[in-house]
């Protein structure tokens, strides 16, 4: 073939292509317009409603920040919509046509049930105030869920606006009353008193809170809505300083979990989400005090089995207690359930290394020991880049479950600094083993609070700062020094106590720490506490949870380790560090890959564009 001959044949193979890609545009086009129709439709179906107060509960929702999806789905799922709309044709399947023909079906057939469609469920009495209520809501989910998923929340929100009894079936009084206890935990009077109207914060908690414990006493019986407002009533009482009586309230709702069984749910998938929720849950409690958590054969199965975390597709803002002020806040890619799932995977790690120490097993064993430290960096490397603390899309819920993660590790080596046999070059790399996810842990609360005040950080959180701190004061009183450690933790939860009162009794057992590790407090220290102020009630419980007793544990387990562990721990360390080089290698070429892929995909489209310049 001569040259001009290849030359016509690449022109040729460059028309043929030219010719695709204009069709891919053609088709990109095509469905591009058919989205903007789409929008548009929804658009003025949702305007419709607004503007002629078709569907209370559809306002509602809309004002609770559900997507246009979500509110489609959920009018599909109404009998009488789906009845109507097979009746329509299908040119005239359109949500404003079918609502209208239910509205006039219904208003022939019997006029009174238009107000029962137009009333949304009374699921609490404690206020008629509609606005609080929702304003709790949006707090509930904007910074208390994405922590703690005790349940999926859109299968809660269609069943919170349905009207039939039959279709509410993941909500009831109780958990709405709960879970606005607990969402009274983030008011602040001062920048509510619009919405307030007069009522009392306190008084708005104990209301909810015996409303809720009513009510649950007077259904009885054992189902998967009970087992969440168990849980959730363990957070409000945790919050308020009756710690004994959360416990209690934690016990009964991993019971009832395990009773009811995802049998009782239409949704397998959202039994998954409360089941590793509450799992989870009691095995950080648990963990903060070297207990063992009550377990279930299921918490060893696959994690979220049956959840599409593809649906993960909710955006995430920042809400404060001056709603008009989020309006023009943007909205980034909340990653809420793919949060849970990592928490429940990382918890399900906490949960088998609880009894490395305990004895159960026998003595511990450095191997055992070392499997379970690359098992947590094996999570920690299957992090995605959208969840990692140098994301700028990153919430403060996946910036705690760092923070969790780092306070795991410190929990998993602190005990070896109170063992015998161990060299000083050995205790000298375990305390700087210790030391350095303190610091890391620290570290990442020092940015969620730049971003975030710390007043929206769950009381959960508080327990982690007050254990890596106290690490910190012990094991490295110099570097950082010991002053600065104490003055950040105790700032930290001052501002937090302001809403959860357990903050209180957490601040003043860390001051004690600090004062016993001989830091020298400061006028401003003094004042952070407020002496006068101090938490007055009876702190034993705090004490026995995560105090004085709870470190006394962790000295105690040096009991439980082989007398052949320190002798063992230089070479299964050194093998460890290599193990955990070649992990973390093999992410990063995992990740490049993906990275170069996506970036192809980018310069093939870049080229199309070229082509398509060229030829217009």
């Amino acid at each position: 073939m001569t040259e001009k001959e290849k030359l016509v044949e690449e022109v040729k193979q460059i028309a043929a292509m030219n010719e695709r890609l204009r069709q891919e545009k053609s088709e990109l086009e095509s469905q591009n317009a058919t989205l903007e129709d789409q929008s548009k439709d929804m658009e003025y179906i949702l305007q419709v409603f607004a503007r002629d107060g078709h569907e209370q509960q559809i306002i509602a929702m809309l004002r609770n920040g559900n997507t246009h999806h979500e509110i489609a789905e959920w009018l599909s799922g109404e009998p009488g919509v789906k009845k109507e709309a097979l009746r329509l044709p299908y040119h005239r399947r359109d949500l404003v046509s079918v609502v209208r023909t239910l509205e006039s079906s219904i208003r022939e057939q019997d006029p009174s049930r238009l107000e029962e469609l137009k009333t949304p469920q009374p699921w609490t009495t404690v206020t008629i105030n509609t606005r609080l209520i929702s304003h709790l809501l949006d707090l509930y989910f904007t910074w208390i869920h994405p922590v703690h998923m005790l349940f999926s929340e859109t299968d809660f929100k269609i069943s919170l606006y349905a009207a039939a009894p039959k279709e509410q079936v993941y909500c009831s009084a109780p958990l709405v009353n709960a879970i606005c206890a607990l969402s009274c935990h983030l008011l602040d009077k001062n920048a509510l008193k619009a919405k307030l109207q007069g009522e009392n914060i306190d008084s708005l908690k104990i209301g909810f809170s015996k409303q809720c414990k009513d009510l649950l006493e007077q259904e009885g019986g054992n189902d998967i809505k009970r087992a969440q407002t168990l849980a959730i009533l363990f957070l409000v009482e945790l919050s308020s300083c009756n710690v004994l009586v959360a416990e209690d309230l934690l016990r009964r709702a991993v019971e009832t979990l395990d009773t009811c069984g995802p049998q009782n749910l239409l949704s397998p998938d959202a039994f998954q989400i409360n089941f590793w929720g509450i799992h989870s849950l009691n095995t950080f409690w648990t963990s903060m005090a070297y207990k063992l958590p009550r377990g279930t054969a299921m918490f060893r199965g696959p994690t979220f089995q049956g959840v599409d975390l593809d649906r993960d597709t909710e955006q995430w803002r920042y809400y404060p207690n001056q709603p008009e002020e989020s309006r023009t806040v943007p909205r980034k890619p909340g990653l809420a359930l793919l949060t849970a799932f990592h928490h429940a995977e990382l918890y399900r790690l906490v949960q088998k290394s609880l009894p490395l120490y305990s004895g159960t097993r026998g003595k511990l064993h450095v191997e055992a020991l070392m499997n379970s430290y690359l098992e947590f960096v094996m999570w920690w490397n299957n992090l995605p880049d959208s969840m990692s603390d140098g994301n700028a899309n990153v919430q403060p819920h996946m910036v705690f479950l760092q923070i969790q993660y780092h306070t795991a590790l410190v929990q998993l080596f602190v005990p070896l600094l109170h063992a015998h046999g161990f060299s000083k070059s050995s205790l000298d790399t375990i305390r700087s083993i210790v030391v350095d996810h303190a610091v890391k842990g620290l570290s990442l609360v020092e940015d969620s609070r730049k971003r975030y005040s710390s007043r929206f950080h769950m009381p959960l959180e508080m327990f982690c700062v007050v254990q890596l701190g106290e690490v910190l004061l012990r094991y490295s009183p110099q570097e950082p020094e010991a002053s600065t450690v104490a003055e950040f933790c105790l700032e930290i939860l001052k501002e937090s106590r302001s809403g959860f009162a357990c903050s209180g009794p957490l601040q003043d057992l860390f001051y004690e720490t600090a004062e016993e590790c001989g830091v020298v407090m400061t006028q401003k220290m003094r004042d952070l506490v407020d002496v006068e102020k101090r938490y007055v009630g009876n702190g034993n419980d705090f004490r026995h949870a995560c105090g004085k007793e709870s470190y006394t544990a962790v000295m105690l387990m040096a009991r439980n380790i082989d007398p052949s562990f320190a002798d063992g721990w230089p070479s299964q360390w050194g093998l460890a560090i290599a193990t955990k080089a070649a992990m973390s290698n093999a992410a990063k070429s995992k990740r490049l890959t993906s990275n170069i892929i996506a970036e192809r995909g980018n310069r093939s489209l870049d080229i199309a564009s070229i082509l398509n310049a060229d030829n217009d």
